[in-house]
């Protein structure tokens, strides 16, 4: 996944990645609650935007020619209902 930023990555001290690095790693790690069993790459990064709050939001640099609803993982967090 691809997304720029205008300004500097945020990195607190003893963090072992950016913001919204991390904010990725924590929804693929941790999934979503309540979500569906997989997560697309739309899904990820929504996901991962909406966690780093007020925090400087990355803009998604995708081709239009990429489908973003494709499957990335499975959402570790997911129970059937």
């Amino acid at each position: 996944m691809l997304a720029a930023s205008d300004r500097t990555a945020i990195v607190a001290p003893g963090d072992r990645y950016t913001a919204f690095t991390g904010a990725l790693v924590d929804v693929l790690a941790n999934g979503l609650d309540e979500g569906p069993d997989t997560i697309s790459a739309e899904l990820l990064y929504q996901e991962a935007r909406r966690r780093l709050g007020p925090l400087p939001q990355p803009v998604l640099a995708s081709n239009r020619q990429v489908d973003r609803s494709v499957a990335l993982a499975r959402n570790p967090a997911y129970r059937p209902r």
